[in-house]
């Protein structure tokens, strides 16, 4: 109750005053929604799974989805009253908590709940003290306060001084070096903000490109460039935490990439290469759902006002 009271405080002082917000309620509720959420996100029924279980277990884990959909509908939280065709559906498509919170009904609590999760659960994250740990808990942000914390030092120091020589503020670099520097930090970047990896979700569109074009571009020397796909390949073939993995192997990569530039002692090679005009290599699975997913759902557009 105390850190309660310390975290509604800090909240007051904060510049998007939110004087009407009940603190109290909103964890509560907040409770709820990440219960529900990490039981649903328990539940794998990816085409993975699929092939991997019998085809007993295979139909419990998906009548287990199946039956949250349900109980959702029957309280009404939906926006329309689905049928049972409807919400398997959604579980044939594996959809995300994401996805999914898109079809509930958003009454004025919700809403703000959701302006609230994303600013102020990121100011919130920003904060030094473990009484902010209840709303900054389980966002992308959390896993990651400060990106000084995950590179650091030397490391983050480098990179800062040939960023600011070798990467414009806007568009392509205009040397190979400055590009490969661009590319490796857009990676890190996305991550860190937004807990996006390349190679996954919205991350293919994010940082899909930049990892194509760090093992694809023929500009690329090709020491650093075998060095870097051998990294990433780790990446996708490791078995362990993924966060972790994926943060020392980025981590990794960088490093390689400003030992590369220090080589090159100042002789860097032009190049007119842009990373963002790479495709990915990897697709949002979500992607081929969402045109479909919006047209049937197009009478409701005043919901996402």
């Amino acid at each position: 109750m105390e850190n309660l009271a310390i975290v509604h405080a800090a909240i007051v002082k904060n510049k998007n005053n939110m004087k009407n917000f009940n603190l109290k309620k909103y964890l509560a509720e907040g409770r709820l929604t990440e219960s529900t959420e990490s039981k649903w996100n328990s539940i794998d029924v990816s085409r993975k799974a699929e092939k991997e279980l019998s085809n007993k277990e295979w139909n419990e884990r998906t009548a287990k989805k199946l039956k949250i959909l349900t109980d959702f509908n029957n309280a009404n939280k939906f926006k329309k009253d689905w049928d049972e065709e409807k919400l398997q559906g959604w579980v044939d498509k594996n959809y995300s908590w994401e996805k999914l919170t898109q079809q509930f009904k958003l009454n004025e609590n919700q809403k703000l709940k959701e302006v609230f999760s994303e600013k102020q659960r990121k100011w919130a994250c920003s904060q030094d003290g473990p009484e902010f740990d209840e709303m900054c808990k389980d966002t992308a942000i959390s896993k990651k306060k400060n990106i000084k914390e995950w590179v650091g030092g030397e490391l983050e120091k480098r990179s800062n001084d040939y960023f600011e020589k070798l990467v414009p503020g806007q568009g392509n670099a205009d040397t190979i070096e400055g590009e490969l520097l661009r590319a490796i930090n857009r990676i890190i970047y996305r991550y860190y903000n937004d807990g996006d990896f390349y190679y996954k979700g919205y991350g293919t569109e994010t940082a899909g490109p930049a990892h194509s074009f760090l093992i694809n571009s023929t500009d690329i020397p090709l020491e650093i460039q075998s060095t870097l796909k051998s990294i990433f390949s780790k990446i996708m073939s490791s078995s362990g935490d993924e966060e972790k993995t994926y943060e020392r192997l980025t981590e990794f990569a960088l490093e390689k990439i400003l030992d590369h530039i220090d080589s090159k002692d100042g002789n860097y090679t032009e190049s007119n290469e842009d990373m963002l005009k790479y495709d990915s290599e990897f697709e949002d699975e979500d992607d081929e759902y969402e045109d479909d997913y919006f047209d049937e759902d197009e009478d409701d557009d005043e919901d996402y006002d």
